[in-house]
């Protein structure tokens, strides 16, 4: 996953970052947000799939001359997917209003015809692959959106 940085003032780009990621199943560097007091503060986020972890980081790193710093980084929050067959490890992520940072997770299931399975009888229905602990189990960030209090450094499933 690179990381790269515009500079509008001479139209140029400059590689910010590079993380070797995961780069199978629509995995790799699938996140990114700016700090809100990122002017003040020079963090960034960014959601990605290590290649020693079967899932995904969401990590904070702090920009330093145009580059981020690797010694900076604090994982804020980890997720396990299996990555035995393809789709829908996807990632968003975006500070809400409340100051707390919002962790969108895929699915991580196998979509057939174009069809991603919303409950485990639909996707029966319509013979696609379907991991039992991924359907509608609040336990696990997959089909949700997690929020991340950092001031609190804790991480919750809201939307259940």
């Amino acid at each position: 996953g690179k990381l790269w940085l515009y500079h509008p003032d001479r139209a140029e780009l400059s590689l910010a970052f590079e993380l070797e990621v995961f780069t199978e199943q629509e995995n790799g560097l699938i996140g990114l947000t700016l700090d809100p007091d990122f002017e003040e503060n020079d963090w960034v986020y960014l959601q990605y799939s290590p290649l020693d972890f079967v899932g995904q980081h969401v990590s904070r790193f702090k920009l330093v001359g145009g580059v981020l710093d690797a010694a900076t980084e604090e994982v804020i929050f980890t997720y396990e997917e299996q990555r035995e067959e393809c789709c829908h490890h996807a990632g968003s992520l975006a500070f809400g209003p409340d100051g707390c940072l919002f962790i969108a997770c895929g699915d991580n299931t196998w979509p057939d015809a174009g069809r991603a399975p919303m409950t485990k009888a639909t996707a029966t229905v319509l013979g696609m692959y379907a991991p039992e602990s991924n359907f509608m189990n609040l336990k696990t960030p997959t089909q949700t959106v997690v929020r991340a209090d950092l001031a609190a450094q804790q991480c919750q499933i809201p939307f259940h």
